[in-house]
């Protein structure tokens, strides 16, 4: 049933029916046996309640007081407004200072004749009643939707009514005078709506739709009820044109929405467990409740929205934008009510999970349905509260402070799983998606994807800067994607900074055209069986030896890319610490940060804990030693140590390493191929000139893929194309510079 209507609100504000319907409550109150007498025994009362009445249903007949002297009013008018604003505050009016007046002079007609007063105030009421359903407010028609969903008696609904308009200038003061004890409260409301005591009490019981949705906060000893928030006052009182836009305050579909935040996702057993509990029958006493926790810099919502909508799972989410935290149980309670009754079949997502379980604590989750009996000792203030008992929903709550929550809170979860940034292949998808119609490079995309917590809005908001300040008709062809590619990468590194997440894998951009073909790696298996075998199972351990330069480190970033999973690069330098056991914590946090991220681990100049510990000196060496092997067997990951000395290198220690790979020279023909290649020369268009320089460089003792790489660099730093003849002269002195460095290196370490 639709309780949303168009309204022609009166042009007089004076007739407001929410002021109205309060004004016949009020009447009703004064024209009972329990309280009609206390009005006739206290002036300042009697004159409270005139103010209140006649501002917003002028009083009638008898009681408009017609032989008052308007001057004797005038008189009094000033002082009287300045004492009702000391007691009430500041915002009363000089309008309603002058019906306290008058208020004051009818007074006397309560003793004086008592039959026309009571006559004259059930005129008054029945005026107040004709004219309160004279029109349909906005509000009424809010509560009249949230009624028909959880199901309020009518007591409740007017009980909701009540407080929503018990805000208005008198009325607030005048019940404030009114409810000075339990009895006293529950019977003014009972008087005031016509119904019995018990009514009133039990609508404020714990066990109260009203009270346990939160619309309603009710202390019961003594019985108070406390005035709605501002936010939730607003919401039930602004109009809306349809049921759906009032609905959408409190619930919305999910759809993916980025954020500032970056990608997330979720591990793939945890995925699977996620998703299979979601399409679980429903059962027949509580909902299925779980968990997605993890830092506030990777976006949830939205990775949750994209999981659903991919699996063919209609999605809702509480509306938690800007409303306060004291709310969100209420919002939560309606939209599990909502889905319940529409859709019993979709996932309904709760964000900021911390907050609006955190409020009451054990008690907050009996609400929800996701806790049993409570020990005495665990039990709050408000241990009986059933809450959303009952409200049997598919619901995932998100928190980046899962850690808010108590043991009790997190324990009663059925399933918990942590939200990840993103990978390599997440990324990758969603910076083709946004880049692709600028026709933008894959050198970009490489680039980009390097930051390992970009986020979509980033990559958004920067190919949209390049389209502005870039225009196609100002520049063409490889010079407009060069200008726009320059503008994106500097705008998600600035945007990226000023977020905090800036960093990156720690993947280099290769200068050379890389390939598993440059590399000379001696033993029985080739790379690529060692990468195809990692990728069934993504666990073991590698060690890398070999000179300078022969693709070790770039081998183990190719791994990761190749097996799309996050890298942590550490070196030797990054571990060692003058403290006595911080290089054996700082080892063991490795190994931790890589686990949890599920990365590769790559380990360089390892040689520095891989000593032979025979040889050792001290025994701190030796722990440190032991600290690697030891975390190398527990690692549930890749892990890759590179080294350029192996001469005195643990024996024990390289057993454990499932492959051992020596990086050697390159082969003259993969030298004379990678030379072809950077040097950008034809060989078979001067074949002649070809073997001159494939002798040359076949002269060239140890050369490597690094050497290479290094000479690249400096022909781009000289912005020039060298010849063939200066590549051979830079390559052998580079490899000569690296083989007298090593050289160094082992006797340095030897000694």
């Amino acid at each position: 049933m639709s309780y949303m209507s168009h309204i022609d609100l009166p042009e007089n504000p004076l007739e407001d029916p929410g002021a109205q319907q309060m004004t016949a409550w009020t009447l009703r109150l004064a024209g009972s046996h329990a309280f009609g007498w206390l009005l006739a025994a206290d002036p300042h009362l009697f004159a409270l309640f005139y103010a209140t009445c006649a501002a917003a249903v002028p009083a009638p007949g008898p009681l408009v007081g017609e032989r008052v002297v308007t001057g004797v009013i005038d008189e009094k008018l000033l002082p009287t407004l300045k004492d009702l604003r000391r007691q009430f505050g500041g915002d009363t009016s000089g309008r309603f200072a002058g019906l306290y007046l008058r208020g004051v002079a009818v007074f006397p007609l309560v003793e004086s004749d008592n039959r026309a007063y009571g006559k004259a105030m059930r005129e008054w009421r029945e005026e107040a009643e004709v004219r309160a359903s004279r029109f349909r407010t906005a509000r009424e028609d809010n509560v009249g939707w949230i009624a028909g969903l959880l199901d309020l008696e009518e007591v409740e609904r007017k009980l909701l009514i009540f407080q929503l308009n018990r805000h208005r200038p008198g009325f607030s003061q005048l019940f404030d005078l009114l409810f000075d004890s339990d009895h006293t409260t529950a019977a003014v409301l009972a008087a005031a709506f016509n119904v019995g005591e018990r009514e009133i009490v039990s609508a404020l019981s714990e066990s109260s739709t009203l009270v346990h949705s939160g619309l309603l906060s009710v202390r019961e000893r003594p019985l108070h009820i406390g005035g709605l928030s501002t936010h939730l006052r607003a919401t039930l009182t602004e109009p809306a044109d349809e049921d759906v836009e009032f609905v959408e305050r409190f619930v919305k579909p999910l759809t993916p929405k980025p954020s500032t935040g970056s990608l997330a996702r979720l591990h793939e057993d945890d995925q699977k467990i996620l998703l299979g509990l979601l399409r679980l029958p429903m059962p027949e006493d509580h909902g299925l409740h779980s968990l997605v926790y993890g830092p506030q810099s990777v976006d949830k919502r939205d990775m949750l929205a994209r999981l659903l909508r991919n699996e063919g799972i209609e999605g809702h989410a509480v509306v938690t934008k800007h409303v306060p935290q004291g709310d969100l149980p209420t919002w939560v309670y309606i939209a599990q009510r909502y889905v319940e009754r529409t859709n019993p079949d979709a996932v309904l997502v709760v964000d900021r999970a911390h907050e609006a379980l955190a409020m009451r604590s054990v008690g907050m989750l009996r609400i929800f349905g996701m806790v049993d009996d409570v020990p005495a000792d665990e039990e709050d203030e408000r241990a009986s509260d059933q809450g959303l008992m009952g409200s049997r929903v598919r619901c995932v709550w998100l928190s980046d402070r899962a850690r808010r929550l108590s043991e009790r809170n997190l324990g009663a979860f059925l399933f918990h799983c942590e939200a990840l940034p993103g990978s390599r292949a997440d990324r990758r998808e969603r910076i083709t998606q946004v880049i692709c119609d600028f026709g933008l490079s894959g050198q970009l995309e490489r680039h980009l994807t390097k930051y390992s917590l970009l986020g979509e809005q980033q990559v958004r908001q920067a190919a949209e800067l390049a389209r502005l300040i870039t225009p196609a008709d100002d520049q063409a062809g490889e010079a407009l994607v060069a200008e726009r590619e320059r503008v994106i990468k500097r705008a998600v590194a600035q945007s990226q900074k000023v977020l905090g997440r800036d960093s990156t894998e720690g993947l280099r951009e290769s200068v050379t055209n890389y390939s598993l073909d440059h590399l000379n790696i001696a033993g029985r298996f080739a790379p690529r069986q060692i990468i195809a075998a990692l990728g069934k199972r993504p666990r073991g351990s590698l060690c890398f030896w070999g000179i300078p330069g022969a693709g070790k480190t770039q081998l183990a970033e190719y791994i990761a890319v190749e097996l799309d999973l996050p890298i942590l690069m550490r070196s030797a330098s990054d571990l060692l610490s003058k403290w006595l056991g911080e290089t054996e914590q700082q080892i063991a946090a490795m190994f931790a940060e890589a686990e949890a991220e599920g990365a590769l681990l790559f380990l360089d100049e390892a040689d520095s804990f891989l000593r032979d510990r025979t040889l050792a000196r001290a025994e701190w060496s030796v722990m440190q030693v032991n600290e690697l092997l030891q975390c190398m067997e527990r690692f549930e990951g890749i892990f890759v140590a590179a080294t350029n000395l192996m001469d005195s290198i643990d024996a024990a220690a390289m057993r454990r390493f499932t492959w051992k790979l020596e990086f050697r020279a390159l082969r003259p023909e993969q030298a004379w191929s990678m030379f072809c290649a950077e040097a950008e020369f034809d060989a078979a268009a001067e074949p002649e000139r070809a073997r001159e320089l494939e002798q040359r460089l076949a002269a060239i003792a140890d050369l490597a893929p690094g050497d290479f790489a290094t000479v690249k660099r400096q022909a781009n730093m000289l912005g020039e194309q060298l010849s063939p003849d200066a590549w051979l002269e830079q390559l052998a002195e580079e490899a000569k510079a690296k083989m007298f460095g090593l050289k160094r290196q082992k006797v340095g370490f030897e000694g």
